[in-house]
Formats: C-alpha cells, structure tokens, sequence
C-alpha cells in the first residue's frame, strides 16, 4: 500500500481507529517506520460511533499537526470512508491546515452525497490552489454490489484524486514563479 511506498523515505503517519481491530493489517507494516495512531481524522474533531467500533476518537488536521509539532505536511493521503466532504467543506477558510499540503492525494465516495456538495467540497481544494495531476474512477453498477469496469448506468464507487499544492511548491522553490502574459 501507500503507506509502505513511502516508510523508510519520510516520517509517516497512519490513523486509522480501526485498523487495530484487524491484527493482519497492523502485522504487515511490522518493520517499517509508519507510526500509528488509534484515531480518525474529521472536521471537527468529535468522537462517533462508526462501523461497529464502540467509539471512534478523532482530531482535525490542526490538531494531528500541532500534536506531531510539523509546520507543513508533504503529502497528505486522506480516505475518511465518506466523512471527506465534511472534512473538505471543513477547510474553506483561508488560513485552514489544508494550505500547509503540498500533494494531496484523495478517496472519494460519491454514493450519498449531493453534487452540490461535491462541488463545493472540490472548490475548497482550488481556492487552497490545489492543482489535478492524477485520477482515477471505480464505478458500480445501479443495483450492483461489487465494482466493475463497465457499466451503462452506474455511480462512481471510489475515485482517486492526487493534487499538488501550487502555491506550496511555489514557496518551497520547487516551481518558479508564473509567468506574466
């Protein structure tokens, strides 16, 4: 997975309330330096009930920066199980966690939630000047269970997003200055 990509390269961090509830999963990162945190991540930082597990205890992103004390995150992978949304709408404020993201990579889920609120959500990501290089669509089927790549009426299951920060890179002198026209 993404995760394990990555360890060895850079600090990582996982948080995933769940994920000690499935021993098989915690035993394959055994070895590597991924630090995980029994915690999710929302937009307001309440604890939930979520999928059979008691209680969920969450931060917002403000809070999972300030308690590892990094001013900016490099890359930020963020599957919430539709909670991303909220989440996005969450930091359409100016000076929100999200502007310290240089690469943003996202799961979307798009079966309960209204276009207008995908709009909004994906709005967020370009006023933060968030640009797509990358996606990638799982689709199923009306009245299907399980994805599949065809389907003549179907609904986005899962969609994969990578964004880069502009403005971030800008400043990390990664990319130059625009252009003047």
């Amino acid at each position: 997975s993404y995760e394990k990509e990555l360890s060895g390269q850079c600090f990582t961090y996982a948080w995933d309330p769940t994920l000690y509830k499935k021993p098989t999963q915690v035993l394959r990162y055994e070895g590597r330096q991924i630090n995980f945190y029994k915690w999710g991540l929302t937009a307001d930082g309440r604890s939930f009930c979520h999928r059979g597990v008691t209680e969920v205890w969450t931060k917002t992103l403000a809070g999972c920066i300030a308690y590892l004390g990094h001013g900016e995150i490099d890359v930020l992978k963020l599957s919430v199980d539709e909670a991303e949304w909220e989440f996005l709408l969450s930091q359409a404020h100016s000076n929100s966690s999200l502007s310290r993201v240089t690469q943003l990579l996202l799961v979307l889920h798009f079966q309960h939630v209204p276009v207008s609120t995908a709009i909004a959500a994906l709005e967020v990501l370009r006023a933060h000047h968030f640009e797509l290089f990358y996606s990638s669509v799982s689709v199923v089927p009306s009245g299907a269970a399980a994805p599949s790549p065809v389907a003549s009426s179907c609904v986005p299951a899962e969609v994969q997003l990578g964004y880069l920060n502009r403005a971030r890179l800008r400043e990390s002198q990664i990319l130059g200055s625009p252009q003047a026209t």
